[in-house]
C-alpha cells in the first residue's frame, strides 16, 4: 500500500504542476499590476511547499531513500538555489531577488521549488505508465491551452491566459519531449516533430520556427551518418558533432552570437539604426543590447561571483542606458523584465559562480536527456 502511495501522490503532483497555467484564468486573478501570473506564482510555491513536507514527512519515517540526493540534477539546481540565497542577501531588493521579477518569478524560491520538483518526480519517471499517463495529460492541458489562448471566452466560457501565444512553444516542446520517452519508433518521433512545427507555424514565434528548423537539420544530419556507420571517420564525426559537450557549446555560442550582433549593429549611445529595424536582424540586436546592458552591472568583484540578485534586470538596464536606448527597449509601460537569454540571466543575477553551475546543469540535462 505505501509503495503504490509512493507513486500515486508523486504523479497527482506531477499532473498538478502542468495545470499551474489555469491558475491564470480571470477566475482567479488578483487586481494587481499583473495579474495573469501572480496567481500561478502563488500556486505553484503553494504545490511545491506540500511536496516538500510529503518528502520530509516521508524521510522521517525512512520511506525515501536519500542516495539520489546526490544525482547532478538535483544537486546543482539546490546548488543554484543556495548560491541564489546568498547572492539575495546582498541585493538591493531582498523580497524580489527571493520571489523573482513579479512577471515570471524566477529567483530563489523558484530553484528551491526546482530541487523539490526534481527530487519527487525522479520517483516516477522510470515509469513508463506514469510518462504515458503525464504525456495524455499534458497533450490535454496544450488543446485546451491554445484554445482558449486563439479565442478567449470561447462560447461564452470565461477562460483566458496571455494575450499572446509565445508561451505555448514551450508546451509544444515539452509534450513532443515526453512523446520521445515514451515510444523509441523514428516514425512516430518523425510525424510528432513535423506537427510540433506546424503547431509553430500557427504561433508564428520566428525564435521557436528557427530552433525547429536546425533541429530538423541537425537530426537528418545524424541519420545521414548513421548510414555510414561502418566508417570510422564517420564515427568519430558523429561522435563529436553530436555530443553533449557541443550541444552546450552550441547554446553558449549563440548567446556570444547575440551579444556580438548588439555591439556590432549597435554600438554608441544612438538610436538603433533604420537598416536594422523592422528586419529578421532586430530581434537578435536588441536582445542582444539588453544582454549587453545588463552585464555592465558586472562591475566589482562582489557582483561579479554572485550577481546582483533576481528580478533586478529593468533597474540595471535603466542604470546602463541612455534616454535613446530606454525609449526603444521599453515595453508598454514596463521595461524588458529580464534578459531573454538564461546565460546572461544566470551572470547577472548570480554571477559567474551561478552561470557556470548552469552551465553544468545544461550539460547534465543533455547527457541524461540522451540516455532515456
Amino acid at each position: 500500500m505505501q509503495t503504490k502511495l509512493n507513486i500515486i501522490i508523486p504523479s497527482l503532483f506531477a499532473v498538478l504542476v502542468t495545470w499551474t497555467i489555469f491558475a491564470a484564468i480571470p477566475y482567479f486573478r488578483f487586481n494587481g499590476p499583473y495579474p495573469q501570473v501572480d496567481t500561478q506564482i502563488m500556486f505553484l510555491h503553494f504545490l511545491c511547499g506540500t511536496m516538500f513536507f510529503y518528502f520530509a514527512v516521508n524521510v522521517l519515517n525512512s520511506k525515501f531513500k536519500a542516495d539520489f540526493l546526490n544525482h547532478p540534477l538535483i544537486s546543482i539546481s539546490f546548488l543554484l538555489a543556495i548560491i541564489s540565497l546568498i547572492s539575495s542577501l546582498f541585493s538591493n531588493n531582498l523580497s524580489v531577488s527571493f520571489s523573482g521579477s513579479p512577471q515570471i518569478g524566477q529567483g530563489v524560491f523558484w530553484y528551491f521549488d526546482l530541487t523539490i520538483m526534481s527530487i519527487i518526480f525522479s520517483q516516477i519517471t522510470n515509469l513508463k505508465k506514469i510518462r504515458i499517463i503525464i504525456f495524455v495529460n499534458l497533450l490535454i492541458v496544450t488543446a485546451l491551452v491554445s484554445l482558449f489562448t486563439f479565442f478567449p471566452n470561447w462560447k461564452g466560457i470565461s477562460v483566458s491566459f496571455y494575450y499572446f501565444t509565445d508561451y505555448l512553444c514551450f508546451y509544444g516542446v515539452l509534450t513532443f519531449i515526453l512523446l520521445t520517452s515514451i515510444t523509441k519508433k523514428t516514425l512516430i518521433h518523425f510525424l510528432g516533430f513535423l506537427l510540433l512545427g506546424l503547431y509553430f507555424t500557427f504561433l508564428e514565434n520566428r525564435s521557436a520556427i528557427l530552433f525547429w528548423c536546425t533541429t530538423f537539420i541537425a537530426a537528418a544530419l545524424y541519420y545521414c551518418f548513421q548510414l555510414f556507420k561502418q566508417n570510422n571517420i564517420t564515427k568519430k564525426i558523429k561522435f563529436i558533432l553530436f555530443s553533449d559537450f557541443i550541444f552546450v557549446f552550441v547554446i553558449i555560442f549563440i548567446s556570444i552570437l547575440i551579444v556580438s550582433s548588439s555591439l556590432y549593429f549597435w554600438p554608441g549611445d544612438y538610436s538603433l539604426s533604420t537598416d536594422i529595424k523592422n528586419t529578421l536582424l532586430e530581434a537578435p540586436v536588441v536582445r542582444g543590447k539588453i544582454f549587453e546592458t545588463s552585464l555592465y552591472s558586472l562591475n566589482n568583484v562582489k557582483n561579479l561571483l554572485i550577481g546582483n540578485g533576481w528580478g533586478v534586470v529593468p533597474d540595471l538596464l535603466l542604470e546602463n542606458m541612455n534616454s535613446w536606448q530606454y525609449d526603444q527597449l521599453r515595453l508598454g509601460y514596463n521595461l524588458h523584465f529580464h534578459t531573454h537569454n538564461e546565460i546572461a540571466e544566470h551572470l547577472t543575477s548570480v554571477g559567474l559562480i551561478g552561470g557556470f553551475l548552469f552551465i553544468i546543469y545544461i550539460y547534465y540535462i543533455f547527457k541524461f536527456a540522451g540516455e532515456l
